[in-house]
């Protein structure tokens, strides 16, 4: 798994309150439920880490493009993901006292990894479902054919027999 590593050491020695940092860095493909999210731009982001008590604080924003499927048609659609960024890295002595379940992330030795972060940001922050466009029509359940690019030969040709009364007043 791809790293990004930031060094804190200063930030842990009390040397300096807080840090900006901006970066600019590829990501990996994500499977996610049976479907691989790719990106199709570098994942930028500005933070402030701050010290705190036991830890470090990182407050910021980021964006990053992903390819995502639309939830109707199938076809991957880029769409620009934005979102803000609060998260907590604690010092790896305090792993005893905090839950398994928290969202925290550990300092390593005298750097942290924000890859795992942003990984995890980047699945929290994906839409339930996805569109490609508002009007998207989706797919024939009958064929697979995209109703987008035109009307399929199948939906026309089959009537649901439960319907035919109504037809017959239709007429009258």
């Amino acid at each position: 798994m791809r790293k990004i590593i930031i060094d804190v050491k200063s930030l842990l020695s009390f040397e300096e309150p807080s840090k900006r940092v901006s970066f600019s860095e590829k990501m990996d493909p994500i499977e996610f439920y049976g479907d691989k999210i790719s990106f199709g731009s570098n994942f930028k982001a500005e933070v402030e880490i701050k010290r705190i008590s036991k830890g470090l604080e990182l407050t910021g924003s980021g964006e990053v493009k992903v390819n995502l499927s639309c939830s109707r048609c199938l076809k991957k659609t880029p769409y620009l993901l934005n979102f803000e960024i609060d998260e907590i890295f604690v010092e790896r002595k305090m792993e005893e006292f905090v839950s398994k379940d928290s969202d925290f992330f550990f300092i390593e030795e005298e750097s942290i990894d924000l890859y795992p972060m942003l990984r995890q940001l980047i699945i929290v922050n994906l839409p339930m479902k996805f569109l490609c466009r508002e009007d998207c029509k989706g797919i024939c359940p009958r064929c697979g054919a995209d109703l987008n690019k035109g009307d399929c030969d199948c939906l026309q040709s089959e009537v649901d027999v439960r319907w035919e009364p109504l037809k017959k007043l239709k007429n009258i």
